[in-house]
């Protein structure tokens, strides 16, 4: 897959078709082949495995489909449009693609997504990490909270940790625009600076961007 050999994939699935589920181990966090191509940019390898029976909605050891993986900025618009319309994290796919008309669209599908709560919260904190700013404005804009905690990996984070822990600076400021509380710590006891440039434990041990 790393190496977009579609042949050699589709002679592995035809063999074992098992093998379009195979999980990674624990220390890769039991991903799916979705989540390696998602991961490691491959949106031709996506639409292999679509056509070959993967299911988007499948998670990973953390319980994330493979469209979290796209938060990363490295991860382009082809293989977000690769995961369009597949019924996982589908608020966060049209937002990152600028596609504020299907954006709009999904709450009117499902009122509770910007709910307290709700998807959107989640929405936020990939937006964040992806360094989206316009996109979370959209989000900001409908009430969305800009300190809402949620689940990432291993820890319970805000929009403006990941953030500030990526770097983006105009996120940042947008969410401290938007009221979000600098102070709050995630659940490995980080809290970020009033400005947002670093984050930090009670020992005053700090993380940069």
């Amino acid at each position: 897959m790393a190496m977009n050999l579609a042949d050699e994939v589709r002679g592995i699935v035809a063999t074992d078709p098992a093998a379009v589920g195979q999980r990674m181990s624990v220390n890769e966090n039991r991903q799916l082949p979705l989540h390696f191509a998602v991961r490691k940019n491959r949106p031709d390898m996506l639409a292999l495995l679509f056509e070959l029976g993967a299911d988007p909605a499948a998670t990973d050891g953390y319980g994330a489909p493979a469209a979290v993986y796209a938060a990363t900025p490295e991860v382009d618009r082809r293989v977000l449009a690769r995961l369009g319309g597949k019924g996982a994290a589908d608020l966060f796919i049209a937002l990152a693609l600028d596609d504020q008309t299907r954006a709009a669209r999904l709450p009117r599908e499902n009122p509770g997504i910007t709910k307290v709560g709700g998807a959107s919260a989640g929405t936020l904190r990939l937006l964040a990490k992806r360094g989206n700013a316009s996109a979370m404005r959209w989000l900001l804009d409908r009430g969305v909270d800009p300190s809402a905690v949620w689940s990432h990996w291993d820890a319970e984070v805000t929009p403006l940790h990941l953030a500030t822990l990526h770097g983006h600076a105009e996120v940042v400021r947008l969410l401290l625009e938007a009221g979000a509380d600098p102070k709050i710590r995630d659940s490995r006891q980080w809290q970020c600076d009033g400005l947002g440039r670093t984050c930090r434990t009670s020992g005053d041990r700090r993380r940069s961007r």
